[in-house]
């Protein structure tokens, strides 16, 4: 998601969630992330549409949004 520059996955993804969070026509995806070694926080990418060459475009916008919250988001706390 958002090419190599972009944020990369580096949580347990538990619970993803499709939804047009911005009401532009086009899905977008949240991931809330369960604990690993520590809290990750969960990532909310936006569709910005085809990219032209077959694939789709997503930009993180967790900070923007103030979606980045680290939590146990499976509800486990992790003890």
């Amino acid at each position: 998601m958002g090419g190599p520059t972009g944020t990369q996955p580096n949580a347990r993804g538990m619970v993803p969630v499709f939804v047009d969070y911005n009401g532009d026509g086009r899905v977008d995806l949240y991931v809330g992330n369960d604990v690993g070694r520590r809290f990750y926080p969960n990532v909310l990418w936006r569709n910005d549409g085809p990219d032209g060459l077959g694939g789709w475009i997503f930009t993180d916008v967790s900070a923007a949004t103030h979606t980045d919250v680290a939590m146990s988001a499976s509800g486990d706390c992790g003890g």
